[in-house]
């Protein structure tokens, strides 16, 4: 959980929410699984308070068997976009190819 280390989070209650959130699987009310393809939610976009201080990247796929599902990320505002972005348009072609 690296996303502890970052400043936004040294606020104890705030990180408490955060984890809360993950555990309790309530985040996956914010991640898209949008057919038309990246979704990048930033920031107050979140439509969860605890969540107004992170980034939502999510890309749907659909495997050969025609499962779909999508890939997300959660992270800082100031994460590395690019990098981000091109890791999970990545792992998505090759779970499309996955038999």
């Amino acid at each position: 959980m690296q996303i502890l280390n970052q400043p936004e989070f040294s606020d104890v209650a705030k990180a408490k929410s955060l984890i809360d959130l993950i555990e309790s699987g309530e985040i996956f009310q914010d991640i898209s699984i949008d057919s038309e393809g990246l979704s990048v939610t930033i920031g107050r976009e979140n439509k969860i308070k605890a969540m107004q201080d992170c980034t939502i990247i999510s890309i749907p796929y659909e495997t050969s068997s025609g499962e779909l599902g999508a890939i997300a990320v959660l992270g800082p505002t100031r994460m590395e976009y690019h990098k981000v972005i091109s890791l999970l348009e990545y792992i998505a072609r090759n779970i499309e190819k996955i038999k």
